[in-house]
């Protein structure tokens, strides 16, 4: 078996109380595209953002559904559990720290273990492609924020 550990971080234009918000479940629907639409088992609260330690929701389709599990949730940092059954789980971590007065460094840690071979060949395909998922998280907040300045 396999266990990887992927950090990355960029900077966004923002104080880091607004960054933070742009990565739990509700606020990903802002920038992450179609293919993220948290499904939650319980419903939310109205004014809910998902991201509350022990809210579970889950994303993909059903034959490659992802659990995942609010862990800890801070004014900086959001943490969830994230299980892919068969094949990998770990944690994701965000923290967004002020850099001058307007500017939040975002780090990005994925933390996973494999939980078969094909979890395996998963993560490694996972590992060899994180800085470009990340510098895609990047390109997409970018525009998301661009867009709602228009």
């Amino acid at each position: 078996m396999k266990r990887i550990t992927c950090s990355s971080s960029f900077n966004l234009a923002m104080p880091p109380e607004q960054a933070i918000a742009l990565f739990t479940p509700e606020g990903e629907r802002l920038w992450a595209g179609d293919e993220w639409d948290p499904n939650y088992p319980v419903a939310l609260a109205a004014d809910a953002d998902g991201a509350e330690p022990g809210t579970v929701f889950t994303t993909g389709a059903e034959d490659a559904s992802t659990i995942w599990v609010g862990i800890v949730k801070t004014e900086s940092m959001v943490t969830y559990g994230r299980v892919t059954p068969g094949v990998a789980a770990g944690l994701v971590s965000v923290s967004c720290v002020a850099v001058g007065d307007r500017e939040t460094k975002v780090e990005v840690v994925y933390d996973a273990s494999s939980l078969s071979e094909q979890g395996e060949a998963f993560l490694t395909d996972f590992e060899s492609g994180y800085s470009a998922f990340i510098a895609s998280w990047e390109k997409e907040l970018h525009d998301a924020i661009f867009l709602e300045h228009l």
